[in-house]
């Protein structure tokens, strides 16, 4: 992962098509990310205060383990992969800069109900495991952001905030997949308030 890729530009919608089936192309001996969940720990490298290089993060996409060997075995594939996962990173980090919403990968057949954003919570729950600068930060903000990320996870993942989610869903419910989109992207919106801030005025001091 040179960094040689091609001009970002946001990916159309064949380009998803593409996405989702290239990472299925990688062999089975290897357990790639599908691309919701790829949304999901793509937009937390984008919220961290320090982003990793791709060279750090890629294989992780490409393999749970995170092996470097787990690669397309036809190399213009795997190249056009990496293109198409790179692309995606910068569409989403340009939504955040812009304010803009990260507008998640939604599969249709999970289109109606709040639970199709489990893969989502759980793809950037992953990122916070292999860089917690988000986990550990000490802002109010990003914590309570966090939570309502998290409140998403899947049965087998929410673990100890099992409570805080029947809380917020007695508090603020989320009826349909609209509102809990919303809500992931308030979420966001507000960990990318607290951590873009800090990359500016780091630049600032280096200059």
């Amino acid at each position: 992962y040179n960094g040689n890729f091609i001009m970002s530009i946001s990916l159309t919608e064949h380009d998803f098509i593409d996405l989702g089936e290239l990472l299925a192309s990688i062999p089975e001996e290897f357990e790639p990310m599908e691309a919701d969940y790829l949304d999901g720990f793509l937009t937390a490298l984008v919220c961290l205060p320090t982003t990793p290089a791709p060279s750090a993060w890629m294989p992780w996409v490409f393999d749970r383990e995170g092996r470097d060997d787990a690669q397309i075995r036809n190399q213009a594939m795997q190249l056009h992969l990496e293109d198409l996962v790179y692309r995606r990173y910068r569409q989403i980090e340009r939504a955040i800069l812009r304010g803009l919403p990260v507008d998640p990968i939604i599969y249709e057949d999970e289109a109606d109900t709040p639970q199709a954003l489990e893969p989502f919570a759980s793809g950037f729950l992953e990122a916070t495991k292999h860089w917690p600068d988000l986990i550990r930060s000490k802002s109010p903000l990003v914590q309570s952001a966090l939570i309502g990320i998290f409140r998403h996870l899947p049965p087998e993942q929410i673990g100890d905030m099992a409570q805080v989610r029947e809380e917020l869903d007695a508090e603020t419910p989320l009826e349909d997949l609209e509102s809990a989109i919303a809500d992931l992207e308030e979420s966001v919106k507000e960990i990318a308030s607290v951590t873009r801030a800090k990359r500016a005025s780091r630049k600032s001091n280096i200059r």
